[in-house]
């Protein structure tokens, strides 16, 4: 039998894993979001684009399963969006 410690430990590394697949897929999406600001660049587009914005809120909030909540996804994910426009 495992004690809490050894557990909290166990959870810590799952939590870990979770982390660094996180910053993976991050750093993915911006080198593709960088790939699109590329793309827009040539073809004169803007950068921003609200109704995709709108759309990936739309999405992230259909496919949320909890334990986070909408509002709390959204405030996640409208962070994300801003710091990837740096990358557009």
């Amino acid at each position: 039998m495992i004690s809490e410690e050894q557990e909290i430990n166990e959870i810590r590394k799952n939590i870990d894993k979770l982390d660094n697949q996180l910053i993976n897929n991050l750093n993915e999406r911006a080198k593709l979001s960088y790939e699109i600001r590329k793309l827009k660049n040539k073809a004169n587009l803007p950068i921003l684009d609200v109704q995709r914005e709108a759309e990936i809120m739309t999405k992230i909030t259909l496919s949320n399963e909890g334990p986070l909540d909408e509002d709390s996804l959204k405030d996640i994910y409208s962070k994300i969006l801003v710091r990837m426009k740096n990358f557009e």
